[in-house]
């Protein structure tokens, strides 16, 4: 799984190691969170278009949910390749829930309530298959705002300066919380973005030693 906050680069980097992975001959299979296009996206679409009130109008637990059956909407056909021998790479995943929604979450203790209710919720209860790992691109929410403003698209709620600083800190807290789950990608040194090259050869040096390349 690609993970990190919006303007971090996760869906470039998404694509360049699908397509690394296809080039070794690896069974790659892609998933891309939220599936916006599918009726299990319902309601997210309408919550991130602001139809139930700012993203803070809606509670963690109950947006969290929104975007949890839509990852069980598609868990059957996950199950389904694993055995197959088929390796999916996604675009976002539970973390994401994490970051965004615990994100809203200011008393820390409360956070971390709520990081493991969704685990158990999404991995146990609704039997969501739990990745092999999370690989998180650790972006500077100053350089987040830059990438996001020059894509020149239409921001939805979670898309401002607020918002992105607590998710970028919840997600931090969700790694401390579950360290083996995740591995940390710095997209930039000293304050200055990496290349997209640089950090995915990064990225694939260590995808490599997890799949014991």
């Amino acid at each position: 799984v690609i993970e990190g906050p919006d303007g971090s680069g996760k869906t470039e980097q998404w694509n360049l190691l699908a397509a690394r992975m296809k080039k070794e001959g690896l069974a790659t299979e892609l998933l891309d969170f939220p599936q916006y296009s599918k009726v299990s996206a319902g309601l997210i679409n309408n919550y991130l278009r602001g139809i139930y009130g700012e993203a803070r109008a809606v509670s963690s637990y109950a947006a969290s949910l929104f975007y949890a059956v839509d990852r069980f909407d598609i868990s059957f056909r996950i199950r389904e390749g694993l055995n197959a021998g088929v390796n999916f790479l996604a675009n976002r995943y539970v973390a994401s829930n994490g970051g965004h929604q615990g994100g809203k979450i200011k008393n820390h203790q409360e956070r971390k309530i709520f990081l493991r209710w969704l685990y158990k919720t999404e991995h146990e209860i609704l039997n969501i298959p739990k990745p092999d790992i999370n690989i998180f691109l650790d972006m500077p929410v100053k350089i987040s705002l830059r990438l996001i403003e020059k894509r020149g698209r239409m921001k939805d709620i979670h898309e401002n300066k607020e918002h992105l600083v607590h998710a970028y800190y919840a997600y931090k807290d969700m790694i401390k919380m579950f360290q083996k789950d995740f591995l940390v990608i710095k997209c930039a040194n000293k304050g200055k973005l990496r290349s997209k090259e640089d950090i995915h050869e990064e990225i694939w040096e260590k995808v490599k030693n997890k799949l014991g390349l």
